[in-house]
C-alpha cells in the first residue's frame, strides 16, 4: 500500500488534534508533525537525509547483501524545499514545524532572533542572492556515521497515528516511500535518472519490481473506450483513505480492560502471588509468576483486538441494515473536537496551524507567524498523561480548576520533606504534579531525579546518600 499527500495531511490533522495519545512533551508531537514529510523573500529548507532506506525498513527481497553496513559508502541527496506562499494549509509546510522549534532553543547564532517577527524583517545584501541564517554550533545535530535510526523507534509512531486516524491497515514506514516514489514517476518534470538518483535506485527495473503499485491506478475502462478518465475517481478508489473508518477499535474499551483483569486465569495467578509476597526464598518463582501474569494478560488483550479483523465485514452489515430499516445517516462527518480535553496551548497549536490562507501577504506573514509562534510555546509543554482504560484523558488544566484533597495531600507533603522528623512519603515522586496521587511511585527503568530540589542524582548511591542527608529519610 502507498500513502499520498492526502493520506498525509489526514493522518497529520489526527496527529494534531488527537487526545487519544499523549505524548511525553509538545516538541515530541510537533516532530511527529515535522518529520514524516520571485516576490518576497522565501525561506527554504535544505535536507541531506543519510539512512533514509535503512531507517525505513529492509524489504523482502532474494537478493543477499553481501557488503557490510559500515563499508557501504553512499553519497547523500540534498532536498531543497522553498516556501510556498499562500499554501491552503499550514499542516504539511515542514518551515512552521522547523522554525518554531529552533526559535524554542534559541538555536540561531544571532541573538536577536526571538521570534517570527524577527526572521520577516531580515533582508538580503545588495548584489547577494540569499542570506544564511546561521545556528549555533553547539545545538547543531552529530549525526551517526554508522548507526541509522532504530526501526523500533520510527514505527511504533506511525503505528499509532494510522490506528487513531482510523485506518484499516497497519502504517509502515515505507508506504511513505512508495507515495512519494509513485507521484515522482507520475510526474513530467522528473525524469528516470532523477527519479533513481531521489530513491537511490541503481536501474529503474529496482522501481518497477518493487515500488510500482499492482493495483492499477489508471481508468483503463475510460482509456479503452476514449473516454475523459476519472483521475479524481481512480485517485480516490486508491489511497489509504478510502478505508478510514473513525470508529474503527484501535484499542480495547474500559469495560474490556476490566474483563481481562478480572479472568478467572489471572485472578487465579494473582492469588498464587500474593502467597509468595514477602518470602525471599521464592523470589525466583515470585518474578516467574508475574511473567506468567504479564503474559497472560497480553494474550487476552490480543484476543480481544481480533475484532479489528471482523469490523469492516460487520460494520458494513450494520451499515445496510439501519438504511433498509428507514435510517438515515447525518450529513457529513462531525469532528469532534474535544477542546476541554486539551491543554490552552495545544487548542491553541491547532488553531493556528489550521487557519485558511490569507488574501493579503502581510495577512499571509500574520499568518504564519501566530503558527510558528505557536510552535515554539508548545514544544516546552508536558502533555497529560493518556491512561488505558480510562474514559479520558487527565487533563493539567482541570486539575488546576478544581482543586481537591489530592492537592492538599500533595502541598502538606512538601512540607513534610523539609522537616527534621523522618517522612514517609517518597520525595521523588512529590514534584510531578500531573501524577495523579494514587499512581505516584519510583520507576526503576529511569535515572532518578528529586523533584523537590531540582536536582539529577546519577545512581542509586547517590539517591540514598540524598534522601538520608537532605530528607532524612532511607530508601
Amino acid at each position: 500500500m502507498e500513502i499520498d499527500v492526502e493520506d498525509v495531511a489526514t493522518i497529520a490533522r489526527s496527529t494534531l488534534s488527537t487526545t487519544n495519545v499523549s505524548f511525553k512533551c509538545g516538541r515530541q508531537r510537533i516532530s511527529t508533525l515535522l518529520f514524516k514529510i520571485g516576490g518576497p523573500h522565501r525561506t527554504l529548507l535544505e535536507f541531506d537525509f543519510e539512512f533514509t532506506k535503512t531507517r525505513l525498513g529492509m524489504k523482502d527481497t532474494n537478493e543477499p547483501l553481501t557488503i557490510p553496513f559500515n563499508s557501504l559508502q553512499i553519497a547523500m541527496n540534498t532536498f531543497q524545499i522553498p516556501d510556498i506562499i499562500f499554501d491552503p494549509s499550514l499542516l504539511l509546510i515542514p518551515h512552521v514545524y522547523s522554525l518554531g522549534m529552533r526559535l524554542h532553543d534559541e538555536a540561531f547564532t544571532v541573538p536577536g532572533a526571538r521570534c517570527s517577527k524577527d526572521l520577516n524583517r531580515l533582508d538580503i545584501r545588495p548584489g547577494c542572492n540569499s542570506l544564511l541564517v546561521p545556528l549555533k554550533a553547539e545545538l547543531g545535530d552529530e549525526i551517526s556515521s554508522s548507526l541509522p535510526l532504530p526501526s523500533s523507534t520510527l514505527r511504533p509512531w506511525l503505528k499509532r497515528a494510522g490506528e487513531v486516524v482510523g485506518a484499516k491497515l497497519t502504517v509502515r514506514p515505507y508506504f511513505y516511500r512508495y507515495g512519494s516514489g509513485s507521484a515522482f514517476d507520475r510526474n513530467r518534470n522528473v525524469s528516470d535518472s532523477l527519479l533513481n538518483l531521489i530513491m537511490k535506485h541503481a536501474d529503474t527495473r529496482t522501481f518497477l519490481k518493487h515500488y510500482l503499485t499492482r493495483r492499477v491506478t489508471a481508468d483503463t475502462q475510460a482509456i479503452v473506450r476514449s473516454l475523459a478518465p476519472q483521475g479524481d475517481m481512480m485517485r480516490a478508489a486508491c489511497r489509504m483513505s478510502r478505508w478510514i473508518d473513525p470508529q474503527r477499535p484501535w484499542k480495547l474499551t474500559q469495560e474490556q480492560s476490566l474483563s481481562v483483569s478480572s479472568d478467572p486465569k489471572v485472578r487465579k495467578l494473582q492469588a498464587r502471588r500474593a502467597g509468595l509476597r514477602g518470602r525471599p526464598s521464592r523470589a525466583d518463582d515470585y518474578r516467574r509468576l508475574v511473567q506468567r501474569i504479564t503474559n497472560t494478560k497480553q494474550r487476552l488483550r490480543h484476543a480481544l483486538l481480533q475484532i479489528r479483523k471482523e469490523w469492516d465485514r460487520e460494520q458494513a452489515i450494520r451499515d445496510i441494515q439501519f438504511q433498509l430499516s428507514g435510517g438515515k445517516f447525518e450529513d457529513g462527518v462531525k469532528m469532534k473536537l474535544d477542546s476541554a480535553e486539551r491543554l490552552s496551548e495545544h487548542n491553541r497549536l491547532i488553531e493556528r496551524i489550521l487557519t485558511l490562507s490569507a488574501h493579503t501577504l502581510e495577512a499571509e506573514y500574520r499568518r504564519r507567524n501566530l503558527a510558528t509562534d505557536a510552535v515554539a510555546a508548545y514544544c516546552m509543554v508536558k502533555e497529560p498523561v493518556c491512561r488505558p482504560g480510562r474514559p479520558r484523558c487527565e487533563s493539567l488544566t482541570a486539575m488546576k480548576d478544581e482543586p481537591d484533597r489530592s492537592s492538599e495531600a500533595v502541598e502538606e507533603a512538601m512540607l513534610s520533606v523539609y522537616n527534621d522528623k523522618r517522612p514517609t512519603i517518597c520525595f521523588l515522586c512529590l514534584g510531578d504534579e500531573a501524577l495523579p496521587t494514587d499512581d505516584r511511585h519510583i520507576r526503576d527503568d529511569q535515572k532518578p531525579e528529586c523533584n523537590v530540589y531540582r536536582i539529577t542524582l546519577e545512581h542509586k548511591m547517590h539517591l540514598q546518600s540524598h534522601a538520608l542527608s537532605i530528607h532524612g529519610t532511607v530508601s
